[in-house]
């Protein structure tokens, strides 16, 4: 029965040819700060890094005159959202934001952004549809409910095209955040490495 397996292989690439390809999120803040902070008049900063099955995206919001913030005083908000990954299909990657919360950007010891983050469910919305209007796209949002965003790998991929064009053509199978600012993408490809 060996040899039908090896004559599956052989006739066709894809099965068994599945790599692991590591990104370190930290080399993606430069990119997220250029392309999604900067030309956005919602956000002032923002970083991603992870733990165990979470993403999490750390930034400053800088409410508009309408929000509720603004009436209250605060010119700049810190906020914290922690995303897992829902699904992927070709090049997206599906993240449901399964926390959201505010905080003082100074730290004060009470923090009333805390609390004010249960009040204010419109902040999440606002916060990820930010980072969805900028150019080139890396962000998109599937729905409109604002609790997943879509992150798109293509413009990641491109960024390294001597390494990608040496693997073929992709395909995404599988994503797994791991603590130390790491993803990993389970890739198939046509091409033997």
């Amino acid at each position: 029965m060996q040899w039908l397996s090896d004559l599956t292989d052989f006739a066709n690439p894809l099965t068994g040819r599945i790599y692991k390809l590591i990104l370190n999120l930290e080399s993606l803040n430069p990119a997220l700060q250029k392309f999604v902070a900067e030309p956005s008049k919602l956000l002032e900063r923002l970083s991603v890094s992870s733990e165990a099955g979470a993403v999490l995206m750390h930034g400053i919001y800088l409410p508009q005159p309408e929000d509720t913030l603004t009436s209250l005083g605060y010119k700049r908000v810190g906020l914290l959202a922690e995303a897992t990954p829902l699904k992927n299909e070709k090049s997206l990657v599906h993240l449901a934001v399964r926390k959201f919360r505010l905080l003082d950007p100074d730290g004060g010891a009470l923090d009333l952004m805390r609390l004010a983050s249960k009040f204010l469910p419109s902040i999440q919305k606002r916060f990820l549809r930010g980072m969805c209007n900028t150019r080139p796209q890396l962000f998109s949002l599937p729905d409109d409910t604002g609790e997943t965003i879509a992150m798109n790998l293509d413009y990641f991929l491109r960024m390294a095209p001597a390494y990608t064009s040496m693997l073929g053509e992709l395909r995404l199978l599988r994503v797994s955040v791991r603590d130390g600012n790491r993803i990993l993408f389970y890739v198939q490809t046509n091409v033997i490495l």
